[in-house]
């Protein structure tokens, strides 16, 4: 089943990565289990954008979320080449995993794990692959299987469906900057006539109302990433040459 959210959130509560060479761990103490497992002959690496770097390897034990519980792998930090991770219980992930810098299998996402049909350990196979996040600057929460009417205003929220099975990407057909929101500019400009485009492309987007850009929902990237391009000849202009002709100072409010 493809990935899908609801609501929108940005900090995650639930340690998924355990560190067990800093020896700061308060949640998870793996010495003090019988039933975990360390599996030194699985390690892997993963690698990201900034270039820094975890190791790890796979291990396994019972994780239990309330009233579910199943025994699921899943990744013990070893070092890292970033001293933030230091500080931290662990590193929840939610999208699939890709392959490790050395082209290692990573274990799957703990609601994967839990909702696995197939793992006899478990009782949440029934529990929806759907999640959502509420943050603030002190405190979040991550709700499994959908979400809690009575933790949303209205009691509604509505649900967006990820664009690809393997990470969370979603439509986005407008991104505004300015100071308010009647001054706000424009600046993912799509192109109207068809002329323009290179024919493949034009029918490709045909049938696309509005038309859309792919972007990835990454919680832990910590900028908006715009693309430096046209994508194609699909834009009138590269939205982050527009970004920067139109960013003030004081930084405005965005809208998309």
């Amino acid at each position: 089943e493809e990935p899908s959210m609801a609501g929108s959130g940005w900090v995650l509560c639930l340690a998924v990565l355990v560190g067990s060479a800093c020896g700061k761990q308060i949640l998870y103490q793996p010495d003090a289990s019988e039933t975990f497992v360390a599996h030194k002959e699985l390690p892997f690496t993963v690698q990201y954008a900034d270039a820094n770097a975890i190791e790890a390897i796979t291990c396994v034990d019972y994780v239990q979320l309330g009233e579910y519980k199943a025994r699921v792998p899943f990744g013990c930090f070893l070092r890292a080449s970033t001293p933030e991770l230091s500080s931290v219980d662990g590193v929840a992930g939610f999208g699939i995993p890709k392959m490790g810098a050395n082209g290692e299998m990573l274990p799957m996402p703990l609601l994967w794990a839990l909702t696995d049909p197939r793992n006899v350990e478990s009782n949440a196979q029934a529990l929806s692959r759907r999640f959502t996040f509420f943050s603030s600057r002190d405190s979040a929460e991550l709700q499994l299987g959908g979400y809690d009417p009575e933790s949303v205003v209205g009691g509604q929220m509505h649900m967006t469906k990820s664009l690809t099975p393997g990470e969370f990407v979603i439509g986005v057909s407008s991104m505004r900057i300015g100071r308010s929101p009647d001054k706000a500019v424009e600046i993912l400009r799509f192109k109207e006539t068809k002329d323009t485009l290179g024919a493949k492309l034009a029918a490709e987007y045909e049938h696309k109302k509005p038309k859309v850009l792919p972007a990835v929902l990454d919680t832990g990237t910590s900028c908006l990433v715009l693309p430096s391009n046209d994508h194609g000849g699909l834009l009138e202009a590269a939205p982050f040459q527009q970004f920067v002709k139109h960013f003030q100072y004081p930084p405005p409010q965005f809208s998309a």
